[in-house]
């Protein structure tokens, strides 16, 4: 967690100084992967998830605290402040369970280097196949989305403080797409997240 408040004081001893609140914001991002209700009824589950290409270490406080007044002045774009510390491992997910990932920045890198999840799906006892035969595995990219689940143009940095959570659900093709939200984590009414 961190925080900013700039505040005008005097030291004196014995007194107590107040300086009201001071909101905190986490210094992570929170990612979680979902298989649609649809899916699940009919039989769908995830057989296999890595996470690929992330950093292992960050920086507690965004690059812009020493120049803002309070935390909830920040903007969106003064949020990151990105530490190259990028893991060629992988870290494996489960199902509606959140990792948590210090910042990491994909504009600008190559596909080869960019963060991504890879899964597998099994239904009724069985991995997927693709026309070949082999496990087919599908990519999941921090990227917008269009409505009808297929991959847009605009890709996103993994920033702290924001909650990040893919859907993967069958199209009325049979296809699987997915819908990815991102939200700012500092909502106190989302019913997942708990103080």
């Amino acid at each position: 967690m961190w925080g900013v408040k700039k505040v005008s004081f005097t030291l004196t001893a014995g007194k107590r100084q107040d300086f009201s609140d001071v909101d905190l914001l986490r210094a992570v991002a929170k990612v979680k992967v979902n298989l649609s209700s649809e899916m699940k009824n009919n039989g769908w589950s995830i057989h296999s998830m890595q996470l690929i290409n992330y950093n292992n270490k960050g920086y507690c406080m965004p690059k812009k605290y020493a120049e803002c007044e309070q935390t909830a002045s920040l903007t969106h774009e003064e949020f990151s402040h990105f530490y190259d510390s990028s893991q060629s491992g992988n870290i494996t997910m489960t199902e509606g369970v959140p990792i948590y990932l210090p910042e990491y920045e994909n504009k600008g890198r190559k596909d080869a280097d960019k963060c991504v999840i890879k899964l597998k799906l099994f239904r009724n006892g069985t991995v997927e196949k693709d026309n070949s035969g082999n496990e087919k595995e599908y990519t999941l990219r921090f990227i917008n989305y269009t409505d009808d689940g297929a991959e847009g143009t605009t890709i996103n940095n993994i920033v702290r403080d924001h909650y990040y959570t893919f859907e993967v659900y069958k199209g009325s093709n049979g296809q699987n797409l997915v819908k990815l939200t991102v939200r700012k984590w500092k909502v106190l009414e989302h019913e997942e997240i708990v103080m």
